[in-house]
């Protein structure tokens, strides 16, 4: 029981890296949309 709970914890770790990850690229892609928007 304790092998699977920490198991399931690593993937929930691991699929919420991934998905800040995937947050902060998004947000700074859009941060460089705005910038090169701004001095067009």
């Amino acid at each position: 029981m304790t092998k699977f709970n920490s198991r399931r914890n690593i993937v929930i770790e691991y699929l919420g890296c991934l998905y800040a990850k995937s947050l902060t690229t998004s947000l700074l892609n859009f941060d460089s949309l705005l910038f090169l928007n701004l001095f067009r």
